[in-house]
């Protein structure tokens, strides 16, 4: 990001708002960003802090959906295939009584039977 120009996105936004105690300057990477255009940090610096606060907010993340009932977590190595995601995914949407996708009905309106999908249809 910082190769393609998120310094000077940074830089420019700063200019046009004319202050940076605004919130969205408090965004992860945003916040050590304007550290380091106001002196206060080195770019290193700046970049390795945001790591850190990048990688605290996905463990407080973890932690809070960890905590949230009903959820259910596949293992990347569990899932044989895409069609059995995909199959979870439907069984899921069924038990909540959510409508099919658009693209899981068919021309005349009426759900899409699984068995006549190509293997082009599956989710990669």
């Amino acid at each position: 990001m910082v190769a393609s120009g998120w310094v000077a996105e940074v830089e420019s936004l700063l200019e046009a708002a004319g202050r940076s105690d605004l919130p969205a300057f408090q965004a992860i990477g945003y916040r050590q960003l304007i550290r380091y255009l106001h002196g206060e940090w080195g770019l290193i610096e700046a970049l390795d802090d945001t790591v850190r606060a990048t990688r605290r907010y996905a463990k407080r993340q973890q932690t809070w959906f960890r905590k949230q009932p009903g959820i259910t977590w596949f293992r990347r190595e569990e899932l044989a295939t895409s069609r059995r995601l995909s199959a979870e995914l439907d069984e899921t949407e069924d038990d909540l009584g959510l409508p099919p996708e658009p693209e899981d009905i068919d021309a005349g309106g009426e759900p899409a039977d699984a068995e006549t999908l190509d293997a082009d249809d599956e989710l990669e």
